[in-house]
């Protein structure tokens, strides 16, 4: 056999080869993603399916996502012929559960952070009567959250995206919501109890909003693209 025609077969071998790898990557499964406004924001499973967003939401989760504000919770019903409305309910109160955990975590860091302007600020003023005020003004704040948490888990909390994963005769069904923290701060302002007492907080120099945000924008930070 001449140079020639082994350079030949050695060639045929290669593209056979790349022909072969081509494919291979072709049918593979490729990553998905949930996407808001081209911004990924949550990766699936390759076995997802039926995946579906709602696109009303699409411009306020890419905002939150683009601003490092963005807040997605998971929850997940696992069920053999379950009735699909009573699935929904069941992994919607899976994450609804998860975000009552988080804001009730995110408040009681809250509260620390308050009571660290509240003792700077007694340290500073000397006066007992005063400090008590301030003492009563965050107890009443703190209550007036607490009132409100219910209220704002459920109306701030929205639904952005559901799939399936099938494994045999069983399917999982899984939401995606996500949480605005803007829808909070609304609430909180607008409750008369808590307004009163940040107005008297804030003249003794305690930013009870200030200190909120500041613990929303801290909980946000180095929060990885779920999945990866």
């Amino acid at each position: 056999m001449g140079e020639n025609n082994i350079l030949m077969w050695v060639g045929v071998g290669v593209l056979a080869v790349a022909l072969v790898v081509g494919v291979v990557f072709l049918i593979m499964p490729k990553d998905q993603y949930i996407t808001a406004q081209g911004v990924k924001i949550w990766k699936l499973p390759k076995e997802a399916e039926n995946i579906q967003i709602n696109y009303s939401h699409e411009a306020k989760v890419a905002q939150l996502a683009r601003e490092g504000r963005l807040f997605l919770f998971e929850g997940v019903n696992v069920g053999g012929g379950v009735n699909m409305t009573i699935a929904e309910n069941a992994a919607r109160t899976q994450a609804l559960g998860k975000i009552a955990e988080f804001l009730n975590a995110k408040v009681e860091t809250f509260r620390k952070v308050v009571e660290g302007q509240l003792q700077s600020v007694q340290t500073n003023t000397g006066n007992e009567e005063n400090n008590q005020q301030l003492v009563e003004a965050a107890v009443s704040a703190y209550k007036g959250i607490t009132k409100v948490m219910a209220e704002a888990i459920v109306s701030g909390a929205l639904k952005y995206a559901s799939w399936e994963v099938r494994k045999g005769n069983v399917v999982e069904l899984h939401v995606l919501y996500f949480y605005d923290p803007t829808n909070l701060l609304s609430i909180l302002e607008s409750q008369a109890l808590v307004s009163d007492s940040v107005k008297k907080l804030g003249k003794q120099g305690v930013d009870f909003f200030k200190a909120l945000n500041s613990v929303l924008d801290e909980a946000s930070k180095g929060t990885p693209l779920a999945g990866e």
